[in-house]
């Protein structure tokens, strides 16, 4: 449940209560609001200081990951502002150990919750403008090219496979195989059409380099103050990977201005202006980091990455919606439904994208 007003102490779920506790007991006076729509942890505002959340076991099988990961791209990234002169605290997460020093809670459930000085800012759920998309775009480019001197292997895979299109079909096939009947026999159309997009993606180009990336590129793990971004959040999924990923991500979310749930698909549609913003933006951030086989291989990404979504979403739908949170039984039907419809309109704008990209660099 997401609540608008904080809750009283003795209204807080216990465990809640437990991990403050563990953290800071002073903050027990604190209001606790749960936040956000994400689809995977759960997220609590302490007050007006602090983010509490608890780790989704179920997603990340090994959530200490995430903290060691954390506690690496901190450190890094103090190095990187303090080389530059920059002031670090208004874009770097900062976990916060507990009494013990431990750097999360460990609960008696086995759940593992972290505390976080909360930044100044806020996120943002629609992109409007693209002057919005620019900066969006520009400021995961930037977070890439800050990491870029960190070496990849240093961080830990939190989900292993997790941009690997054969790994997620191969995930949704071995479904399609064990289940009948109820939810199976209402995609049979949609597997006649998401199947022969698949099969466009078969062979692939040579890799570029790996680098350590966002893996989420979205709006909603920005944070913002006034028109400016503030920071980069959320980085549980921060592990190695291409920057294609991230660029085809934010084609992905911002291509269109329909929502990743829209279920009218005559409204999600590609819109140009936005593709060059997210085009523009990415590039100016990444700057010379990226290679000239990198750039070529943006444009293919853009919609494989998107078919990977709808695979994603789709797969989750035949298991029950056990990975994404769902609002009504089909959510994660139409979801998949929409990132079909966009894929289709990526590959048919492919050769245009390549274009630009090739004019941008």
């Amino acid at each position: 449940m997401i609540v608008d007003q904080p809750s009283p102490a003795g209204e807080w779920p216990a465990e809640a209560r437990e991990a403050l506790a563990a953290f800071d007991p002073s903050l027990a006076e604190a209001g606790l609001v749960e936040v956000g729509d994400g689809h995977i942890h759960r997220t609590w505002q302490v007050g007006a200081t602090h983010m509490l959340q608890r780790l989704n076991g179920e997603v990340f099988r090994h959530p200490e990951r995430i903290l060691a990961n954390a506690a690496a791209l901190t450190a890094h990234l103090d190095r990187c502002c303090a080389a530059a002169g920059e002031d670090p605290v208004m874009r770097i997460l900062r976990h916060q150990s507990t009494r013990e020093g431990a750097r999360a809670y460990r609960a008696a459930d086995g759940a593992l919750w972290r505390l976080m000085p909360r930044l100044p800012g806020s996120t943002r759920g629609r992109a409007t403008t693209s002057d919005e998309i620019y900066r969006a775009a520009e400021a995961f480019g930037r977070f890439a090219r800050d990491l870029s001197g960190l070496d990849p292997g240093a961080i830990e895979p939190t989900i292993p496979d997790f941009h690997n299109l054969a790994s997620r079909v191969g995930a949704l096939e071995a479904v399609v195989g064990r289940v009948a009947g109820g939810r199976l026999s209402r995609v049979a159309s949609d597997l006649e059409v998401l199947r022969p997009m698949i099969a466009g993606f078969a062979v692939e180009p040579e890799p570029p380099p790996q680098r350590l990336v966002h893996n989420d590129a979205k709006l909603s793990n920005l944070l913002w103050v006034d028109d400016r971004v503030q920071a980069v959040i959320d980085w549980d999924t921060v592990m190695p990977g291409r920057l294609r990923d991230d660029y085809g991500d934010l084609l992905r979310t911002f291509a269109t201005s329909a929502a990743e749930d829209e279920p009218d698909l005559e409204r999600v549609e590609v819109r140009w202006e936005r593709v060059e913003a997210v085009t523009r933006g990415y590039l100016a951030g990444v700057g010379d980091l990226a290679t000239p086989a990198e750039r070529e291989n943006m444009a293919r990404r853009a919609a494989e990455i998107t078919v990977e979504q709808a695979v994603r979403f789709l797969t989750d739908y035949l298991e029950d919606d056990r990975y994404y949170r769902v609002r009504f039984p089909e959510h994660n039907l139409v979801r998949a439904r929409n990132q079909m419809h966009l894929a289709a309109g990526l590959l048919r704008e492919r050769k245009r994208i390549l274009a630009l990209v090739r004019r941008v660099s």
